[in-house]
Parts: structure tokens; C-alpha cells; sequence
């Protein structure tokens, strides 16, 4: 059995927590949520066609229901397991049924949300959604990538305070000195790109390791031959870039200046550069599936990948765990095993032997850990997407 309620209002606390700027355009009341969590459970041990039945809603406002990618239904389906049986096989695998509650509070299915890349009034970024991961598994999450709660053998985990403790993580990154600090601010916009790999890392769902070395640095000493070593253009990460410098891909360089009536142009432009960023950290992030971490430096450049290290010449001495989002130089010391097993001790042993450096390491059952060191010997970790629980349901 599934505490649909409890699961709602655990998110919705969750929620209220985070900063306006990750926080859902539409949040919705207990009820809404609570219903639709059960829905979506009862219909995920379901087949369709001898396939399990896999279903996403996301919860939007009416006003949201326009776009290209937006196909409306004539009349509101009620949420309902038979609903979603019959719908969810027509959205396609980044699309979903999207649900907005009535005036009584009661959500209604009204559309289907496509995979056409459209940029008008469908850009699910921002939207609270709830979909099913296999037979008896739920997750909820924010645009289908961001998780805040996951239900899974009669388990559920929520996963809190990601909106302050990934600041806090991208803080303690470039507290490292890692990237590059000119312009102004490129070293939060590169610290903002790795913690999107490694959210692509958590994602996949088999776990992975992100080990980071300062700019301009390769591997030598203690790693140098291990793993599989790559080079690759520094185009790679082009679709960042053009984020960066306020740039929108080769139609805005096109046109120059283009005034009211054009804007669409624009738009255009930086979905597409939102769609080069996904492929470019699912990419990445398949380089994990393969055992050992993928080792980067800050310029940035991507080094090698399946790298496995069991003789750091200096390993840690000094762990400790961040407690204030707002300065992550206040933190405990701990033992390093509060962070996790085998991935976690090698990616803190790589932080202390190669300060300063950082590592970001995605554990195979959910979660994000940031590691930095500027001092060998001593490493802080940050969790992001802690598990505040794991009560049996």
C-alpha cells in the first residue's frame, strides 16, 4: 500500500521550503497531489500491450494550456487509473499528461504534452509532476529531472532542501578556486554546469563519480594512466557558453538586434540551447555507467573516464560535513562513511591528494554529495539531495 497523503503533504512542505527561483510555477492543494499519487501508483502496476504501464502528470495552470507542444483534449478527463490507462501510452517519453484542478479542487486531465521542442507556454521546466518508475515506484519531481520524493518497495524517501543545499554545493565548489573567475561570475556558471552533469549522473539511476581538478590541470602523479583518456573539443560545452555570454546559438547571431515582433526568434534560440545542454550532460553522464569516475578540470575540459584510483598518496585525515547552506566553511567533522561507501572514500581521498579539488558523486539509490579541498588532508561535503527519511510505509 501506498500513504498517498502523507507523500503529499511531505512534498508540499518541501516545496514551501525552496527558494521562489526552483520553487513549481503551480503548486497544488493536498487533495489534488494526494489523488493523483494514488492514481498514478494503482495505474504503474498496470500493463499496456504487455509493457508496464510508465505515466507522467504534470500539474500547470489553464493558461498554460497553449504551445505547439500542448495537444488540449475537447472535453477534461477526470484522474482516474482508467484515465491515465488509456492516455499515458500517447505522450511520448519526455512528454506527459497535464492535469489542472477545477474549481472544486478535483484535478481533470485537459492535454498531452508533446515532444515537439516548442518554447511558447510549454516548458515544463518549472512544473511539479508525478510519474511512475516501474511497477509500485513513484517519483515526484520538478520538470521531470529535479526529484523531490521517490516511492519505491513500500519506501519512501524524501529528498530535501535541494534548492538551498545545491547553492550551497555550487558555494563550496568554487570556494576550491577551481574554475575560471573571469569574466565575473563564470566560476558559478561552470559550478552550475557540473552540478547539472552530476544531476544527469543521479538521474540514469546507477550512480556515478565527478572528479575535478583545477583549470588547465591533467592527470599525472597518482593518476596519471589510469582510465580511459579522451580528448575532446572545447565545443563540448558551446551550448553553456551561449547561456553564459548572453548569447542565443547562430539565430540570434543572424540576427542582430531583432526588434518587437521577432521575439519568438529568441526564444527559439535558447530552447535550443537548453536542448544542446540535456544532450550534452546525458552524454556525459554515460560515461559513468562503466565503473570509475569521470575526472574534468575546471576550464573546462573532460579528461578520461572510468577511472579507478585504490592508492591516493594522501588520503583524507579531516572530513567534515557542511551545516550552513550560506557558508559551507562551517561544518562538523564526521567519519567519512556518514557520506556513503566505496565511491564516496575515493572521491574525498581524491580531494585531499590533489587539493584544491572537487568531487560531486551520485549514489546508485538517489542523492547528490559535493566534496571540495583547498587544504591536503582536509575535505568538506555538502549532501544536496539528502534523504531525510526512510520510514516504512
Amino acid at each position: 500500500m501506498i500513504d498517498a497523503a502523507g507523500i503529499a503533504q511531505n512534498v508540499i512542505s518541501i516545496v514551501d521550503r525552496m527558494h521562489e527561483l526552483r520553487r513549481p510555477q503551480t503548486v497544488p492543494t493536498d487533495g489534488a497531489l494526494h489523488r493523483v499519487i494514488e492514481e498514478v501508483f494503482w495505474s504503474s502496476m498496470d500493463r499496456y500491450e504487455g509493457n508496464p504501464l510508465q505515466a507522467r502528470i504534470f500539474f500547470v495552470r489553464k493558461l498554460q494550456l497553449t504551445g505547439a507542444r500542448i495537444i488540449q483534449l475537447a472535453s477534461p478527463r477526470p484522474i482516474s487509473k482508467d484515465t491515465i490507462r488509456q492516455l499515458s501510452p500517447a505522450h511520448a517519453p519526455d512528454g506527459a499528461l497535464l492535469a489542472v484542478e477545477d474549481t472544486n479542487g478535483e484535478p481533470q486531465i485537459e492535454a498531452v504534452l508533446g515532444s515537439f521542442p516548442s518554447t511558447r507556454g510549454a516548458s515544463p521546466y518549472k512544473w511539479l509532476g508525478v510519474e511512475s518508475r516501474g511497477p509500485g515506484s513513484v517519483r515526484l519531481s520538478i520538470g521531470g529531472w529535479q526529484t523531490v520524493l521517490e516511492f519505491i518497495r513500500g519506501t519512501w524517501k524524501p529528498l530535501g532542501g535541494m534548492s538551498l543545499d545545491r547553492t550551497a554545493a555550487e558555494i563550496l565548489l568554487m570556494k576550491a578556486g577551481l574554475f575560471p573567475t573571469e569574466p565575473a561570475g563564470r566560476d558559478w556558471q561552470v559550478a552550475k554546469m557540473i552540478l547539472d552533469i552530476g544531476n544527469a549522473i543521479e538521474h540514469h539511476g546507477m550512480g556515478g563519480a565527478l572528479w575535478i581538478l583545477p583549470c588547465g590541470a591533467t592527470m599525472d602523479g597518482d593518476l596519471e594512466g589510469l582510465g580511459h583518456r579522451v580528448e575532446m573539443s572545447s565545443m563540448w560545452c558551446e551550448p553553456f557558453r551561449e547561456m553564459w555570454e548572453l548569447r542565443t546559438s547562430v539565430i540570434r547571431l543572424l540576427n542582430p538586434g531583432c526588434g518587437k515582433g521577432h521575439e519568438f526568434l529568441q526564444e527559439a534560440a535558447q530552447q535550443w540551447d537548453f536542448l544542446r545542454q540535456d544532450a550534452v550532460t546525458r552524454s556525459l553522464s554515460s560515461l559513468t555507467k562503466i565503473d570509475g569516475a569521470i575526472v574534468i578540470n575546471g576550464s573546462p575540459q573532460v579528461l578520461a573516464f572510468g577511472v579507478i584510483c585504490n592508492g591516493f598518496d594522501c588520503k583524507a585525515t579531516e572530513v567534515r560535513r557542511s551545516i550552513d547552506p550560506s557558508n559551507p566553511s562551517i561544518a562538523d567533522v564526521v567519519d567519512s562513511s556518514v557520506f556513503g561507501g566505496s565511491r564516496h572514500r575515493s572521491a574525498i581521498d581524491f580531494c585531499s591528494s590533489h587539493s584544491p579539488a572537487g568531487a560531486v558523486v551520485a549514489s546508485h539509490d538517489g542523492g547528490l554529495t559535493v566534496f571540495a579541498s583547498w587544504e591536503k588532508g582536509r575535505v568538506i561535503g555538502s549532501q544536496i539531495s539528502l534523504i531525510l527519511s526512510d520510514a516504512e510505509v
